[in-house]
């Protein structure tokens, strides 16, 4: 008997323990791979191309993170990663493997061009059959005939304040879940946060129609807003080509302008101070602890970002990752974080701190701006300044000292214009 009732557990047992795995090991169900020719839709399907499978119907697709009309996917074999779309049933591929080239690439009539503005920190790609003007805002206009509206693209840029709030769940609530919440309170995020672009940026997705089309993003205090409005004209067109510009869609540094350099003194050091034999007079001696020198190269790529909070901008390295957040330690006003890899609470390479507090007492240096405080100590190295009445500290590892000093010295204020 007491075999027999422990074969029966051990039964129960092995049951129990198989749903468990196939709750806790099964791949999510959502993702799957699907392979065929890659052709362009004419739109009387629901995608923007489809998949010739060869044994089941055709499969509507579409994209946003890469373009399905470039030559090397367009007309050949292809393994397409992703998900259906319970709404209308088209297959949404995040991932693309060439599996065999079936065609020589077809010449287009339009150009696919690249569109970059460092004032507005943007790139993209775009048809040249497009007509583009940029103004406060980015405008590009389908080709249309004679009394035809034509179908539209809009970018746009504006200021969002973000204030740290959880969610209903008690969690920390993203930018653009906030902005979710403030502007569109019936959508739930998990259903319009898509990713899109070459860099996978987070982005909200929401279609009123296939007519009317909005994507907002969050960066550094700006939502950016890209809108597509069919006017009725081949919309199936213009719409696949709408979806081609958002998967190019990526953001890049903002414009610095170029320091004006004295040709006499190129290495841009300060120097105020008038000879001898031009005034007659023995110069003012610097105090000791100051000394004027020339930047170390750092052998680094960098890039600018901007502080809409605090109307500042600094370089940092360009193929880097920036996060920013409100201070969270006594005396740290806003605190920004950098590193090579996407940042999170473990790897943090450097900081840069807009600070309350005093500048401590050390060594100083300066080159051709704000005097620069440097302190070391236990391995860490930190670069403090002052500019327009507010303090910073740009610190980390002590390797990286002269990218903390360039990081220091490329800090300069912005000035906005009121609206």
């Amino acid at each position: 008997m007491k075999y027999r009732i422990f074969g029966i557990l051990m039964i129960l047992s092995i049951l129990v323990s198989g749903c468990i795995f196939d709750d806790t090991f099964k791949a999510d169900p959502d993702i799957e791979d699907v392979a065929g020719i890659l052709m362009e839709d004419d739109g009387s399907g629901t995608g923007t191309h489809y998949l010739i499978t060869g044994v089941d119907a055709d499969i509507p697709v579409r994209s946003l993170t890469f373009n399905l009309t470039d030559d090397q996917y367009l007309g050949n074999e292809v393994q397409l990663m992703g998900s259906y779309n319970e709404e209308d049933g088209v297959f949404e591929a995040t991932g693309i493997t060439l599996l065999r080239v079936m065609t020589p690439p077809e010449s287009s009539e339009a150009n696919f061009i690249t569109f970059r503005d460092t004032d507005f920190g943007v790139e993209f790609k775009y048809y040249d059959s497009w007509d583009l003007t940029q103004g406060a805002d980015i405008e590009l206009e389908a080709p249309a005939e004679d009394g035809d509206r034509a179908d539209t693209i809009s970018i746009t840029q504006g200021q969002f304040t973000y204030a740290d709030s959880l969610d209903d769940e008690g969690d920390q609530m993203t930018p653009l879940g906030a902005y979710l919440e403030e502007n569109f309170p019936e959508l739930s995020d998990e259903d319009v946060t898509r990713k899109i672009g070459p860099d996978n940026l987070d982005a909200i997705e929401i279609a009123f129609d296939a007519k009317e089309i909005d994507y907002f993003l969050y960066r550094n205090g700006l939502i950016y807003n890209i809108s597509f409005r069919d006017n009725g004209l081949i919309s199936e067109e213009h719409g696949r080509e709408f979806n081609e510009l958002v998967s190019e869609f990526r953001f890049i540094g903002f414009t610095v302008e170029d320091a004006i350099v004295d040709n006499a003194n190129p290495d841009g050091i300060k120097d105020d101070v008038e000879s001898e034999e031009e005034t007659g007079e023995e110069p003012e001696e610097e105090p000791d602890e100051v000394v004027t020198g020339i930047l170390p190269d750092t052998n680094l790529n960098l890039t600018t970002f901007e502080s809409l909070p605090y109307s500042f901008r600094a370089d940092y390295p360009a193929s880097w990752y920036y996060s920013g957040e409100r201070g969270q330690e006594p005396g740290v006003l806003h605190h920004y974080g950098f590193s090579d890899e996407e940042i999170d609470e473990d790897n943090e390479i450097l900081s840069l701190d807009v600070i309350s507090d005093s500048i401590p007492s050390g060594s100083s240096v300066n080159y051709g701006g704000p005097d620069i405080v440097t302190t070391s100590s236990g391995g860490e190295f930190a670069a403090y300044l002052e500019l327009d009445g507010q303090n910073y500290k740009v610190s980390g590892d002590k390797e990286y000292e002269d990218l903390i000093l360039n990081m220091a010295a490329s800090i300069s204020k912005v000035e906005r214009e009121e609206e």
